[in-house]
This record gives C-alpha cells, structure tokens and sequence, in this order.
C-alpha cells in the first residue's frame, strides 16, 4: 500500500528536478556566464538532490507509514477502536481458528464419503462410531448434511430407541437442516418400535402438530408409518381415524396401507379378528389385490385375535350389503368369501380308536341354536375357540384360495398354518407334502413346533419321528429340539437316550430340560428315575430352577397325602415304594442342602442340627 502511494509522487519530483535544471541552465545562459562544465553540472545535480531529498523528508515522511511487525498486515492505521475482552466461547472460538490449522480440502472426506462411513458403522451395528462421524465432520469444519441426519435416524428407528432418535431430530431443527419426508418417517418409526407406549403416543402427537404447523404435505408412506405406530401402540381407533384422513385428503390407499391397518388389528386381542375382517372387506370393495404378507398378517390375526361379540347377519362394513354375515347350510363356511359365509357348523371329534385321524362323525357346536329348522343370531367367537379355521374355509379352502389368488406361501405360512390347523398327524402330513410341492424350505423353529404339538397330544411316537424329518432337510438339531423331545420321555431309558443325543450334539443338560424329565418322572411315580435325574444335577453341578424345586414339592406333598390315606391307590401301600420313597426324601434333602436353597421349608432347617438317619435298607438301596 505504501509502495502505490509512493511511485506517483517520486515521478512527480523527478519532473520538477529536470524542470528546475533546464531553468538553472538557462538562467546562467543570459548573465553571459560562460558554457558550464560536466563538473559545474554534476556539482548542481548534487544539490538539487540535496535539496530535493529535504523538500521530501519535509511532506512526507516515511516513519509515519512504517509498519510495527513487517509479517503483520494492515496495522498501519493505529488503533483506532476501543477494545474489549472477549468472553469465554469468544475466546474459544478464538484460539482454535488461531492455534488449529485448518484442514485441506484434498485431505478432508467429501460428503458423499462421510454418508458412506455412517453406512458402514450402521451396517455393523456400531452406532456410536457412526454419531463420532459426525463430530469428525465438525472437526474438520465442514457441515453434516440431511442425509448424514436420515441414516442415523433410520438406524434409531430400527432399534426403537425413540430417545435418541428424537435427540437427533431435535439437532436437525436446531441446525436448520430442511427436514425432508424420510427424515418424518424415520421419527414415526421409531414411535412405533419403541417399547414405552406413553411416551411414543406423546411424541406421536408432537410430530403431527409440528408437521400441521409447517403445512408439511403427506404422503402415503407417512400415512402408513403412522398408522402402523399407533397400531403396534394399542390405539386402534386413531389407526382408522388416519386412514379416514386419507380419504379426505383424497391420497392413494393401496395395499400398504391395508397391511398397516392389520399390524393394527392384531394388537387388540378381544376385538382384533373382527377389525381383521372388516379390512379384509374393505380390500375387496376397492378391488385392491391382497398378497403374501396379507394373507400371513390374516392368519396372524386368526391365531392371536378374537372376534368379539361378531355374530351371524351382522354386517360388517357400514352401507356395504355384501359384506353381511349369511347363514346357508348348502356352502362351506367362509369370512373371506364376499360375502361371507357361515353355517350349522359341525366340528370334528376325534376319535378313539383312530387318535391320528379324524372321526367322521361330527359333533354339532353348541354355538348354533336352531328352533324349527331356522339358524338363530350366535356368536362365532365360540366356534372360533375350537377350530381356529374352520370359519375360513378350513386348511383345503384357504390353501385353494391362496392358488386362487396367485399366492406363493412361505416358510412363515406354513409356520402359521400349523398353529391353526387342528391337532391331527393327517393334516400335519399334508402340511408337510405341500411344504415339498411348493419347494419351501423349512428351518428348524418349524419341526420344533410340530414335535412340541405332537408331544402336548401325548403321540410320542410320532414326535420322535420328526427327527428322521430334521435329517432329510438337512438341518441340525439345536438345543430347543432337544427340550421338545424331553417332554416324551416317559421312561428312564427314553431319557438315557435324550442325553447320550444330547451329549453327542455337543450340548449339556440345562434347568430346562432337567425340568421337563422331572416331571415326566414325577407323573409316572418312577422314584429312580428322579433319582438318576438328581444324581446327574449334583455330578454336573447344574444349579436347580425355582421351578424344579416346585416339581419335587408337590410330588413329595401328594405322596404324603397318598400315604396317610386309607383311599390311597395299591402302589402306595407296597412297601418296597415306601423305601424307594424314603430314599427320594432323604436324597432331596441333601440335594436342597448342596445346592443352598434359599427358600428351604422350615422342616429342612430343623433337620439341619440333627444326625441323619440312614436306615439299613436305604444304604442297601443306594448301593
């Protein structure tokens, strides 16, 4: 700067020292002097300079313009503010942009790359990582981006953790990043996934006032997450009230839509199926196809749901004729057909000589009140009870109307089927055949099931048999399959042969399990067996379960009683069970003892401080 100021003013100076020369000269010209010499000119050009040079020092001087530190610009100008003291962010903020250097841009990571270093934390499940990246984005003082905000958001919503989920929304806002319509649906997510139903209905409130606030159009995504939050929530009729909003905002409702809503119904437990229904209905009135996740959500709600006070030639969408309940004993009763169907139900009982089959003599449900041949209103929640699908169709008619509709099923299908079909081997194969028709490959949870449903029936026979099916899919058995198989072990050789497989497959006997051949052990009064089940807890130090403990109890309590009685059945009063029972109770005893159980009964304590009596045909026995 002082540079540009000084060159004009030196040119200038230049021309009034030649201009002063050339009047010298000719000065001296008309005095008659004579001709100068190069020694009188270079003696004059000298003081001139002199001259000149004070002449400079005089109007300008240079100290004035110097600066206080030659690596400081712009300083010159003195100080011409008052300073103050700058308070402690100011300061901060003022020694980091003083002391830390700034970043290149050629070493910084550009936007896109930061989204990906979130992605891939995400994708590990290391969600703290992905939070530090966005500190890493302020270190190196760029500014976080929407996207960054949606991924972590996205990943909240997946874990249901709606707190820090609306932490980090409440950042966004606070950033004044646009709020985009993934980065709403993120936050009614995790409403919906979140376990503490209070607070998730607050925030769901607050969302929705903020998004009306901001004239935030909706789409039918955020219709959908909505409708599903309160759904999962228990809040049913708010689901139908957004769902009635679409209707008024003229937005497109399509099969999501539909799906959120029976997300909704199986969460009421008394009501669920009947609302189930009326959606089902509701489909059908607006032509909207229903696919595998409708059909798996239907069977769903056939499984954990209840009718309610649903009854024949009710009607079940308002002003909707084809949606009334009839009663016809010429067609096969069905709540999915349009309209739906019902009639003199017969359900099947099974039968004696035949356990596996069905009987073909059916019993009338005392559900259908007929008087002169005419079929009164009853509740269907009562037949539903007995037969889960014998009002849709049965398992031949929803199969046919799967195929009707162009339905693949799934594993997850077939899984729900056989928690609906009745307790049948017959059915259960024809479960399976279908399961190979259609290719489905079947895990393990799936023939761990059927083994439970076969052992609750009491046909072990056939529960062991699913094994050979295990084997033929090419699965391994895991530590579930062998808890099923423990509850058919009648027998202490059956049970021998559960822990050798058992050993085998590289698992060890746990509570669980012990449990189980307990109390197979105690309902068929097999006093070694129990015996060999708590040898077998001591030698591999396997501490006892609560509910072990009440295994053991009642059945030392009802032998007791059994004893003293007079009524009691002939086993009890042979006396080799007498010893035999001797030896369980003094063998209980130590086993409460070795193991410390804290809530010993008080006739344990008492014994503690006297000598155990040991007779000589216990010590025989125990030989």
């Amino acid at each position: 700067m002082l540079s540009i100021r000084l060159n004009p003013l030196q040119t200038s100076l230049k021309c009034l020292s030649i201009v002063r020369i050339l009047q010298n000269n000719h000065y001296l010209l008309q005095n008659g002097s004579p001709t100068p010499t190069v020694s009188d000119f270079y003696l004059f050009r000298l003081q001139t300079h002199k001259q000149l040079h004070c002449t400079h020092k005089r109007f300008y001087t240079v100290e004035k313009f110097a600066s206080k530190d030659p690596d400081v610009f712009g300083d010159i100008a003195g100080n011409k503010f008052e300073e103050f003291p700058l308070d402690p962010d100011e300061q901060e903020q003022e020694d980091f942009e003083k002391n830390e250097a700034t970043v290149p841009r050629r070493l910084k990571l550009s936007k896109g790359q930061y989204a990906d270093l979130i992605k891939e934390h995400i994708g590990k499940g290391d969600l703290q990582s992905a939070v530090k990246v966005l500190d890493l984005v302020k270190e190196n003082r760029d500014k976080p981006t929407t996207y960054m905000y949606n991924l972590l958001l996205r990943a909240y919503a997946v874990q249901g953790n709606l707190i820090s989920a609306w932490k980090t929304f409440t950042s966004m806002k606070r950033r004044a990043l646009p709020l985009n319509a993934a980065t709403y649906v993120s936050v009614i997510n995790a409403c919906a996934n979140s376990p503490k139903r209070e607070l998730a209905l607050d925030r769901l409130a607050n969302i929705r006032e903020e998004m009306m606030l901001k004239n935030v159009v909706l789409n039918e995504v955020h219709y959908n997450a909505m409708v599903k939050a309160y759904g999962r929530h228990e809040s049913l009729l708010d689901a139908f009230q957004i769902v009635d909003q679409m209707i008024d905002n003229k937005v497109t409702i399509g099969v999501d839509t539909f799906k959120s809503l029976l997300y909704a119904c199986i969460s009421n437990k008394e009501h669920g199926l009947r609302h189930a229904l009326v959606v089902w209905h509701m489909m059908h009135r607006w032509r909207k196809q229903p696919d595998l996740l409708t059909y798996n959500l239907m069977l769903r709600a056939i499984r954990d749901t209840k009718m309610g006070n649903l009854k024949s030639n009710d009607v079940l969408l308002l002003n909707y004729q084809n949606s009334r309940i009839l009663v016809s004993d010429s067609l096969k009763p069905d709540l999915l057909a349009h309209p739906p169907v019902v009639s003199n139900i017969h359900l099947p009982e099974r039968s004696a000589e035949s356990p596996d089959m069905i009987s073909q003599a059916p019993i009338k449900t005392s559900a259908v009140v007929a008087n002169n041949g005419k079929c009164e209103d009853f509740k269907l929640e009562e037949i539903h009870e007995k037969n889960k699908l014998i009002l849709f169709g049965g398992f031949n008619g929803f199969m046919q109307r799967l195929e009707a509709d162009g339905i693949q099923p799934d594993v997850k299908t077939i899984t729900l089927l056989l928690d609906l079909v009745p307790d049948s081997l017959a059915i259960e194969r024809k479960l399976l055949s279908v399961a190979r028709t259609h290719k489905i490959a079947l895990d393990i949870d799936f023939f761990n099931m059927l083994i439970k449903k076969r052992s609750f029936r009491k046909d072990y026979k056939a529960a062991k048999e699913v094994l050979d099916d295990i084997q033929r899919h090419n699965l391994v058995p895991d530590m579930i399959t062998w808890g099923v198989l423990a509850l058919g072990c009648k027998t202490l050789d059956d049970a021998q042969t559960l822990l050798d497989g058992l050993e085998t497959a590289g698992h060890t006997l746990n509570p669980v399990i012990a449990g189980s051949l307990l109390g197979n052990a105690c309902s068929m009064n097999n006093i070694p067996y129990i015996l060999e089940i708590l040898k077998l807890l001591m030698l591999l130090r396997i501490r006892p379960s609560s509910h072990i403990y009440t295994i053991l109890d009642k059945y030392k309590r009802k032998v007791e009683d059994n004893l003293k009685s007079d009524q009691s059945t002939k086993i009890y009063r042979k006396p080799e069970f007498r010893k035999k029972f001797e030896v369980f109770k003094t063998r209980y005893e130590k086993f409460q003892l070795k193991f410390n159980r804290e809530d010993n009964p008080e006739y344990i304590r008492d014994r503690r401080s006297r000598p155990s009596r040991t007779t000589s045909t216990v010590h025989n026995y125990q030989k």
